[in-house]
């Protein structure tokens, strides 16, 4: 009962990620206009960036550690606390000196673009993976549901035109912060952080094909925005980011459930019993995907359009790809999470990151002369595809695993 209660919970946190965009995105637009929520955005997005590459890329190896932590005593378990805000210390610091310099190497060293640098550096207090290990989806829950109602009453109360520009980029930066603060806050009630650097090498080590990986996703998470921008009109690429946050969006319900059972992947191949978790799960995770996404393909528009209004021309196409590349998306995630990192075989997953890096740019600049701005996702949706079908290859025929276990030769 607590474990289908804890996923509730997940599912609901969720639709709740789900609606905010879809509320604030129509209103911002109106009251701002597409020039400004743009700039903002390409801000954002440099926070987004560096706090992805230095600390965001490594959530699965300290859910990795701290899980494997909780299971040797309570001092083990507070160990593990404090090594891991120190490494995420460590890496936030880096990020915040590598974004001011990019800032002023690029003379963008405005108010704006600081406030996000300022911001990047409080990333180390990131423990989602804290309350990921422990299965405490509740509290992931009731924290984002008062950060949300907090950000949307001071949105509708606080931005009224263009004149409020700047106190709309303070509020959404917080938006981005504060779920890490509270929860690192939280996180303090029942942990003591001493700060601890004699692990920082083996952490890098053991992190860096997390890190790897985070570089080759930045590749066609960020940045293909901050080009396609400088090609197409504001609006297009609004209704861009518009496809790509409804698609994060609507992952992040596979995700949620992928990290719900993480640990019963670890408990399974600890007792050998891999196979049997993947029989269990494998098959009604691709159910579930195929009934919701066909749901939502023939049911979502309607709903879609009402959030939106008349400001953006959102049609059929946009939810079709938007499905395919869920699908294919939510495949990548469940083999990465129920097999290539509980095996310890990140190196898997980085392969497969790179051939959609590489084949997502590709693509792109193949179809955009009649695709336009919607080139950078069909490109990234044929490139996951392809990962797709690197990650099962690597997995059956070069490491021999069967997403069970390693090889013996």
């Amino acid at each position: 009962m607590k474990k289908l209660n804890n996923l509730s919970y997940g599912i609901l946190n969720t639709i709740q990620n789900a609606i905010f965009p879809l509320v604030t995105l129509p209103y911002v637009l109106q009251t701002l206009g597409p020039e400004l929520y743009g700039k903002n955005l390409h801000a954002a997005l440099f926070h987004l960036l560096f706090t992805f590459l230095f600390v965001l890329a490594i959530n699965p190896y300290a859910l990795r550690l701290f899980s494997h932590a909780m299971q040797n005593g309570d001092i083990v378990e507070a160990n593990a606390f404090s090594r891991l805000v120190s490494f995420q210390f460590i890496m936030s610091s880096v990020a915040t000196a590598l974004q001011l310099a990019v800032i002023s190497i690029l003379d963008l060293c405005t108010p704006l673009y600081l406030l996000y640098t300022v911001i990047t550096f409080f990333a180390f207090m990131n423990v989602e993976w804290l309350f990921q290990a422990k299965q405490d989806y509740k509290t992931i829950f009731f924290r984002t549901f008062l950060i949300r109602t907090f950000i949307l009453f001071a949105l509708f109360s606080f931005i009224n035109g263009v004149n409020d520009f700047f106190k709309y980029s303070v509020i959404m930066a917080s938006s981005s912060i504060l779920p890490a603060v509270v929860s690192y806050l939280i996180a303090r009630r029942y942990y003591t952080f001493s700060f601890k650097y004699s692990n920082f090498k083996e952490d890098f080590v053991g992190a860096k094909y997390f890190f790897m990986n985070g570089g080759i996703g930045s590749v066609y998470s960020y940045l293909d925005q901050v080009v396609i921008g400088l090609f197409v009109t504001n609006k297009e690429l609004a209704i861009l980011n518009l496809i790509k946050t409804l698609a994060s969006t609507i992952m992040s319900i596979p995700n949620v459930v992928n990290r719900f059972i993480m640990p019963d992947a670890f408990r399974a191949v600890a007792t050998n019993n891999l196979s049997k978790h993947h029989k269990k799960y494998f098959s009604l995770m691709i159910l579930c995907l195929v009934v919701g996404l066909s749901i939502f393909y023939l049911y979502g528009l309607p709903i879609i359009s009402m959030f939106l209004g008349d400001k953006i021309d959102f049609n059929q196409f946009y939810l079709l790809l938007i499905s395919i590349s869920v699908l294919c998306t939510s495949i990548a995630v469940y083999i990465d999470t129920q097999s290539s990192v509980i095996l310890e075989l990140e190196k898997i997953t980085t392969l497969s990151n790179s051939m959609v890096a590489i084949l997502s740019p590709v693509f792109a600049v193949i179809l955009f002369e009649k695709l336009n701005f919607l080139s950078p996702f069909i490109g990234f949706t044929i490139g996951e595809f392809v990962g797709v079908l690197v990650m099962i290859y690597m997995h059956i025929f070069i490491f021999k695993t069967g997403f069970v276990r390693k090889s013996m030769s």
